[in-house]
């Protein structure tokens, strides 16, 4: 498909940035709930984390079936309805009474919310060019931080005062207001018959694109780059402020801003730097790098030690660094494919959240009776967040970079083929 920068473009890029600030911030508000939920569930660590992971399930669930719905049915109808369900699972959990009900209804709002990451992604590969992809997709996620940055330092005064189900009430109002926005923004374009089933194509696109060796290894990257929000700034981060360094609530909270403030500043600065072919890989393993040893940094400072708050600052900023796994999968698969591409990567980056949260979660609840202060319990159940990072390193020698030539040249093949048909 040909590449139009055109004011539709760049509307429903917006109204789908807009729609990822919105998802990101329930994606993160599990940190400003811990105790809310706890008093409110009546729950421990492992079942705060067993619980709060219930929205990355319905999350993850969609992940492939939204590249593959992107690709087929392009984004206005699809992210209509997404943007629904989210509607309507954030009422349901404003309203819900027991956990049952809470678990259900915090799946649907995963679910929904799972459309709105890979709609950005998608967008931006729909309307920008190949030199511009990694640093738009770098711009939508500096929109979705820097929002959900500003309201972490507003939502935990208004839950102390008003309850988390006025917080949740408020989310539910603001995806019925984005409804209207892509129902005027986003514009279907001219329907292409279909030879073939969903399920035939989902068969088929899956079929191919788990052959793709470069998109696992992607994946992997993103998860443990986005594991800084997954693991740390969505749930644990501020428990392991609260408890190593003393911070009250509010003031935990805050600090964790700080982690997205600089995915928020990292994101298009990193994407316009290594999401240029030549640099993509290096920018992978320099990023990798610089994660991993912030994170480590953060992990064993003394008690309020003076470099704390720009570790936490620098950590987020290496942590943008899963905008570039995107970059190295519109390179490394064919056009038809690349929504459902872009899907697979996401799916095992959220995969991460089913891992560092839960296990976090049980690390805690498991130590809790131990001789082991509080700060070194959390401090060790962080631990796999280093982990996983390493293990990303080493994957990132054998993520295929290819050159815009070839991409290029492989989707005029195509999409000759296609037309030939």
């Amino acid at each position: 498909m040909p590449q139009k920068m055109s004011i539709q473009g760049w509307l429903t890029w917006l109204s789908l940035s807009l729609f990822s600030l919105l998802q990101f911030f329930l994606q993160v508000s599990g940190n400003m709930l811990v105790h809310p939920m706890m008093r409110t569930f009546h729950l421990n660590e492992a079942g705060l984390g067993a619980f709060n992971s219930s929205f990355f399930y319905g999350y993850v669930v969609v992940q492939i079936l939204a590249g593959l719905l992107f690709d087929r049915y392009h984004l206005r109808r699809v992210c209509l309805i997404a943007i629904t369900t989210l509607a309507l699972g954030s009422l349901g959990f404003a309203l819900s009474e027991n956990l049952s009900l809470a678990l259900v209804a915090r799946f649907i709002m995963g679910a929904g919310s799972g459309f709105a990451f890979v709609g950005m992604v998608f967008s931006a590969s729909e309307y920008f060019p190949t030199r511009q992809f990694a640093m738009m997709v770098g711009i939508g996620e500096f929109i979705a931080m820097a929002g959900t940055a500003a309201a972490q330092k507003f939502a935990p005064y208004l839950i102390m005062s008003q309850g988390w189900q006025l917080l949740m009430l408020i989310c539910a109002a603001t995806a019925t207001v984005l409804f209207l926005m892509m129902l005027l923004c986003i514009h279907e374009p001219t329907p292409q018959p279909k030879t073939s089933t969903l399920w035939q194509e989902l068969r088929n696109n899956v079929t191919e694109i788990i052959k793709i060796k470069s998109v696992w290894l992607s994946g992997l990257f993103c998860m443990a780059s986005f594991g800084v929000i997954t693991g740390f700034a969505a749930l644990w981060g501020v428990p392991f402020l609260q408890n190593t360094h003393g911070f009250n609530y509010l003031q935990a909270t805050s600090a964790m801003s700080l982690v997205l403030l600089g995915i928020a500043i990292g994101g298009p600065i990193i994407g316009w730097f290594g999401g240029k072919p030549a640099r993509l890989q290096r920018g992978l393993r320099l990023t990798a790098i610089g994660l991993l040893l912030s994170t480590i940094l953060v992990l064993v400072l003394p008690k309020m030690h003076m470099l704390l708050y720009p570790a936490l600052f620098i950590m987020g900023v290496f942590g943008s660094s899963y905008v570039l796994s995107f970059s190295a999968v519109k390179l490394n698969t064919p056009l038809a494919l690349r929504g459902t591409g872009i899907g697979l990567c996401n799916t095992i980056a959220l995969l991460g959240a089913l891992i560092f949260q839960p296990v976090g979660g049980a690390v805690m609840t498991a130590l809790k009776h131990s001789h082991l202060s509080a700060s070194h319990i959390d401090a060790l159940a962080l631990l796999i967040l280093p982990i996983v990072m390493l293990l990303a390193l080493i994957g990132n020698y054998f993520i295929h970079c290819k050159t815009p030539e070839f991409t290029q040249a492989r989707e005029s093949v195509e999409t000759t083929t296609t037309q030939a048909a």
